[in-house]
């Protein structure tokens, strides 16, 4: 009896010892393209993997110019509310919508050479949406910095609480207005290096590798890493063209009730043949049409390819009142900085580009992006 209760305590410890022995796991999200709904997605998916999985902690790596602020949008929220903590690796760029992501993780760490910063919200064409929407997106920005709380650092009798991480300083990667001294000037985006994100308590420190993080910065020198990939054409496509080919084949054979025991066999062989001869014959038939139609024969009917040129009378005109630069007018309410103005009788929506302007003060206009018209205090 005694050797039988030794071996059952000798075989639990063993298990006990096992489960506590078992490797953390650090789950990676690889984001390295524009952000948009196929990438918030795939974050979507990899966090609901890594909840599954019982992660300790999320790394994504981010190597991406920035996207659709929509979607950058749940990603961020997406990231704050996350039980797992959250380290965002920028192996190259997180520009844009990408700073976004990276500040709303719980740390960041930057290659060398690395870049983060540039949050301006900008329309397809790299010009600047107007202030109702760069306005959205600095309270955006500042609220994801201001998430992450404060530090208390008591150093001798005095006692210093500030922000991890500077909401001024995120608000500057989209309003290149504000001035921060020894950061940034006025007039510039900000944008960080490594050693400025550094300097600035937006970068715990360089990695050149998610390695590097989990076992030099977090000191966890045995675990196992899982990249998340989603499932592509692979398996699931095959599959479905396998299924797609059967139901044709079989919508073709006569049966009872899906009972094919009186089928011949030739019949079956007759329809497999059918839908796949067809299906080569569209195939080869959508190519050949694809470079025919719109001209010649009766295809030309089918595609417009109407022309309109200078000589028949078709003009570009641009629609932006550019011609209002340099004019001067009327602040017809406050600017705080943005408002209306009326410049030669028409009202404009407009920045002040230097601080407010009080209604009824004269202005000159600078400059005119994107549906924006900017002015300062006339002196004439």
């Amino acid at each position: 009896m005694r050797k039988v209760m030794m071996i059952l305590l000798t075989f639990c410890y063993t298990l006990l010892l096992a489960k506590g022995e078992t490797k953390p796991l650090i789950y990676q999200i690889d984001i390295r393209k524009d952000i948009g709904a196929t990438t918030w997605l795939y974050l979507k998916k990899g966090f609901a993997e890594a909840n599954k999985s019982g992660a300790k902690v999320i790394v994504i790596r981010l190597n991406t110019y920035g996207g659709e602020v929509v979607y950058a949008d749940s990603m961020r929220t997406r990231i704050l509310n996350s039980k797992i903590p959250v380290i965002a690796f920028i192996d190259n760029n997180a520009a844009s919508a990408g700073a976004l992501i990276a500040i709303a993780c719980d740390k960041i760490y930057m290659r060398t050479g690395a870049s983060f910063g540039a949050a301006t919200v900008v329309d397809q064409t790299g010009g600047q949406l107007p202030d109702k929407y760069q306005s959205y997106m600095r309270a955006t920005i500042r609220s994801t910095a201001e998430a992450h709380g404060k530090d208390t650092i008591i150093t001798g009798k005095d006692t210093i609480i500030r922000w991890k991480r500077d909401p001024h300083i995120a608000e500057a990667m989209v309003d290149n207005r504000i001035i921060i001294p020894n950061v940034v000037d006025s007039g510039r985006t900000l944008t960080f290096t490594t050693n400025e994100a550094i300097k600035n308590r937006y970068c715990e420190g360089k990695a050149e590798s998610v390695d590097d993080i989990i076992s030099k910065q977090m000191g966890i020198k045995d675990y196992d890493l899982k990249v998340y990939k989603p499932s592509g054409f692979g398996i699931a496509g095959i599959s479905g063209i396998i299924l797609i080919i059967c139901g044709l084949t079989l919508s073709m054979i006569d049966n009872i009730n899906l009972d094919f025991s009186r089928v011949p066999g030739g019949e079956i062989a007759i329809a497999l043949f059918t839908v796949l001869i067809s299906i080569a014959v569209a195939f080869g038939l959508s190519i050949y049409l694809s470079n025919k139609i719109g001209q010649k024969g009766i295809f030309r009917r089918v595609a417009l390819e109407a022309e309109q040129e200078i000589a028949q009378g078709f003009v570009g005109v641009p629609t932006e009142p550019q011609q209002i630069v340099g004019k001067i007018g009327i602040a017809a309410t406050v600017l705080r900085p943005s408002g209306k103005v009326m410049v030669e009788s028409n009202f404009y929506d407009a920045v002040s580009e230097h601080g407010f302007i009080e209604q009824g003060t004269a202005i000159k206009v600078t400059r005119y992006e994107a549906g924006q018209v900017y002015v300062i205090k006339s002196e004439e």
